[in-house]
């Protein structure tokens, strides 16, 4: 499932559902009550409020009937035409000016349909961020294809719809080159009977829809059935939208009243919908935290059924499974226990543990020498990720930790945050120096061959088994290089992703095709590292192991950050300011940083700024960043021990940037991430992110984005987050892998697999 982007929210592919409340006509004709239904939306925490924009004359020939339940619903009945109805209703372009003005201010998505090709026109000068098309259209293949040929997302109601229908609609958009679209099932009947609703009809849509893998639609539900009960359970179906009508006083007199929810209504159907999806959770079967707890409780451990003298052999008749605070060994391990012969006397009852078992050399197998693992990293925020992994290898028994500190490690512009290491405990066994000299892009390509030349004398030193690197970093793509030609298999970590900043995407794909190992964080990363050509036998899916120093060690109180000088006041609200060059955008890289801080000092928000890594544009960022430094209220850091940095992160109101950090750290934290252009993007994301495009409004949509995180909707929605990135046991499963994995000419005689 793919996501797409609306305004600042990412709808599909694990994010909550896009729910827009459909003020439609319920305003009546009247500029004030649009606005108050604006307000009524804004206050039941929806993502989106929708209007209809048209021009009667263009719409409706004089003298058209009305719908059924139009005649219904109206004082005028069949007295009056759907012409002098609709007219009646209708708002001028002026007013539709301020209400959009009016959606900013309350920070609520202004959407609206058109109805005919002026009415498109105007919507998009206005700057609606997509299209959403109502039933009627559906089978309007010209008015479908004028408004794709805008190319922004459109959103397809079909009711009223064959599926063959749907087809050509679907085909009519896709002509344009525009294939960005969701389809709505939908019935069009006011109010539709619960009879008539059809859900599964969206399984049918979604099959049909999506032949084409590359270009996936993603489909919700309009809903017109009284109450909440239906588009709560499309949700649980899987809808990834849902437009509801809604309206000030369901007894108003009106064409949509009637079928609509009230302001209390609208408010427990968005509340209702979000538990829903904290109900689902995210697919995966492991246990949660809490049961982690629950599990050294009731899960049993095996003890002596009977007496057993030392030397006898265990049996299934001699052992049983009782509940013992899970010591010993467990239930699960007692095909291990059988066969084994006792090591000593235990009585009814005694906890069968390894002092309990004579233990066979064969069992055990250990090498004769332990696996040397060579984990190489260039940056502080890389050796934060990195950090459980290196105490996981050195903590294995049959593994030996080797470390090369690398580029920003050691330099003291950036903090010589070889230190930290050293400080942790661990013996550097070589360091490569490879920082770029100048802040452009033919010295990251130089800066890239002594790094190559660097690590290649390393291993010759220390000789590793096996050389571990992370994600896309120059330094990781040189000490592949340096590894692959040395004929030493190299561990990838965090592989697969992808993004749309540049060079590094095309080294961290480079780095997968030199890879023998691959440990991405998702299911979905890992499809495409096979999708590459990759075997799957050599990818294992791990999660990221940031993670596990969140879930493993206890962060830092405010009081206990003051012991790094940070003279920030940790009473008060701040963000967090991440924010690297992007290397295809260099030259950009001083103002992108620029628009961040101004709009973060214009919100008056302290903030708490952390030096970018060391790439092209990285010094004109750090150049901005001392500009920003003597304002009250902003502290910068080089850097912090990784700890430190989570532990700040923790207390903050939201990180700002283009940091993975906010991708993958900050949703286990619950803390708001507004994710700034294009280095992140394309990768999965949980509910915590508002995403920021880099054009000439930057800054005035980076303040947008700050008032997003601070609303009351966002703040419950935070509540919810789920993080595709892992549940705190990656490092323990990549330090078992690489002391296991067979090293023979299998793993390192690769071929492509297609």
């Amino acid at each position: 499932m793919h996501t797409v982007r609306i305004g600042t929210r990412l709808i599909g592919n694990g994010q909550p559902a896009f729910i827009i409340a459909e003020a439609g006509v319920n305003h009546d004709g009247s500029l004030e009550k649009a606005k108050k239904l604006v307000d009524i939306a804004k206050e039941a925490g929806v993502d989106a409020v929708k209007f209809q924009t048209w021009k009667t004359e263009a719409l409706i020939l004089q003298g058209t009937k009305k719908a059924a339940y139009q005649e219904e619903n109206t004082k005028a009945g069949k007295e009056e035409s759907q012409f002098d109805m609709i007219k009646k209703l209708e708002l001028s372009y002026n007013d539709f000016r301020e209400i959009k003005r009016y959606c900013d201010k309350k920070d609520v998505l202004f959407l609206s349909t058109p109805d005919e090709e002026e009415s498109a026109e105007f919507l998009n000068g206005l700057g609606v961020p997509c299209f959403k098309i109502g039933s009627g259209e559906l089978t309007n293949y010209l008015l479908l294809r004028y408004i794709a040929k805008f190319g922004k997302p459109i959103i397809l109601s079909t009711g009223m719809g064959t599926i063959e229908e749907c087809r050509k609609a679907h085909d009519a958009i896709f002509s344009t080159g525009n294939k960005i679209l969701i389809m709505l099932h939908c019935t069009s009947d006011y109010p539709t009977l619960f009879s008539d609703v059809n859900l599964r009809a969206m399984e049918t849509l979604g099959t049909e829809m999506n032949h084409d893998a590359n270009v996936p639609v993603l489909i919700g539900y309009s809903d017109h059935t009284e109450g909440i009960t239906v588009p709560v359970v499309a949700v649980a179906q899987g809808a990834a939208v849902i437009e509801k009508h809604f309206t000030y006083d369901k007894s108003a007199v009106g064409p949509d009243h009637r079928a609509s929810l009230s302001p209390k209504e609208l408010h427990e159907m968005v509340k209702k919908i979000r538990e829903t999806e904290t109900i689902l959770g995210s697919q995966k079967k492991q246990p949660t935290l809490r049961e982690q707890e629950t599990k050294k409780v009731v899960r049993k451990s095996l003890v002596a059924k009977v007496w057993i003298a030392k030397g006898d052999i265990l049996t299934e008749e001699k052992i049983t499974a009782k509940r013992a605070d899970a010591r010993g060994f467990t239930a699960d391990q007692c095909d291990e226990v059988i066969g084994k012969r006792a090591a000593k006397n235990s009585g009814v009852d005694e906890i069968i543990d390894e002092k309990s078992i004579e233990i066979q050399p064969h069992d055990s197998a250990p090498p004769k020498t332990k696996r040397k693992i060579c984990v190489v990293t260039g940056t502080r925020a890389e050796y934060g990720i990195l950090r459980p992994v290196i105490a996981a290898i050195k903590k294995h028994p049959h593994l030996e930790l080797q470390l090369i500190a690398a580029g920003m490690h050691l330099s003291d512009e950036f903090g010589m945050t070889k230190n930290d290491i050293e400080q942790d405990g661990h013996r550097i066994d070589a360091a490569v120096a490879m920082l770029p000299e100048t802040d452009d892009d033919g010295a990251m390509a130089v800066a890239a061959a002594r790094g190559i030349t660097g690590f290649v004398d390393a291993f010759k030193k220390i000789s590793p088994g096996i050389v571990v690197v992370l994600g896309d970093r120059i330094e990781a793509f040189a000490a592949t290089i340096a590894a692959s030609f040395l004929n030493i298999p190299v561990a990838h970590v965090s592989g697969g992703d992808k993004t749309r900043a540049g060079r590094d995407e095309e080294m961290r794909h480079a780095i997968t095709k030199f890879a023998k190992i691959h440990f991405p964080a998702t299911k979905t990363s890992g499809e495409r590292i096979t999708k590459m050509g990759e075997d799957a036998w050599r990818v294992f899916v791990v999660g990221e192991p940031s993670i596990d120093t969140m879930l493993q060690e206890r962060l830092l109180e405010k009081e206990e950050l003051k012991k790094y000088a940070l003279s920030l006041d940790f009473t008060k609200q701040y963000a967090v300011v991440v924010q690297h060059p992007v290397t295809t955008e260099a030259e950009k890289a001083g103002e992108q940083m620029r628009a961040t801080l101004e709009a973060v000092n214009k919100e008056k928000i302290p903030a708490l700024i952390f030096y970018p890594n060391a790439d092209s544009g990285g010094r004109r960022m750090i150049e901005v960043i001392k500009e920003y430094e003597k304002i009250q209220g902003f502290l910068v850091a080089k850097s912090l021990p990784h700890t430190a940095y989570l532990s700040v992160l923790k207390h903050a109101a939201f990180i700002i940037g283009n940091s993975s950090s906010g991708i993958v750290e900050a949703p286990t934290l619950k803390v708001a991430a507004i994710n700034i252009g294009i280095r992140q993007e394309g990768r999965e994301c949980a509910s915590n992110v508002v995403h920021v495009d880099d054009n000439e409004d930057n800054e005035q949509q980076i303040r947008r984005a700050i008032t997003t995180v601070f609303s009351l909707s966002f703040r419950e929605q935070l509540k919810n987050c789920i993080n595709p990135y892992g549940s705190g046991d990656t490092s323990t499963k990549i330090a078992e892998v690489l002391a296991t994995i067979p090293v023979n000419d299998r793993l390192l005689k690769k071929t492509i697999t297609y």
